[in-house]
């Protein structure tokens, strides 16, 4: 696990902590981290062909492990994963892994 997930999980623990403070209409509610939400972006697809390529093919196998350590992080094993995907206008090379491909089966097939 890397910086950028260290950093998120902090602050989706932060948000959690203060839900009082920053949303003050939920005082005395019970809440719930009900689902992940992920955008799948296209910056991947501005890289030289040979790192291109290398993210593709290791880009599902990355996804499947961040919705497994987020799932365990917040000990929530059946958390939704919802997957949106940005730039899809951009012709995509036919051997990609873009959530409009094996990563979508793979993320539907993401262990509980």
């Amino acid at each position: 696990m890397g910086a950028s997930y260290h950093k998120m999980v902090k602050e989706v623990r932060e948000c959690l902590a203060n839900l009082d403070t920053d949303f003050p209409q939920l005082k005395g509610l019970k809440t719930e981290l009900c689902g992940f939400v992920w955008f799948q972006g296209w910056n991947d697809m501005c890289q030289g062909e040979q790192i291109r390529q290398r993210v593709y093919d290791e880009y599902c196998p990355n996804f499947a492990h961040l919705v497994q350590d987020l799932r365990a992080e917040f000990k929530l094993p059946n958390l939704p994963v919802v997957v949106g995907e940005l730039g899809s206008a951009v012709k995509m090379p036919t051997r990609t892994c873009s959530i409009s491909g094996p990563s979508r089966r793979k993320s539907r097939r993401a262990p509980n």
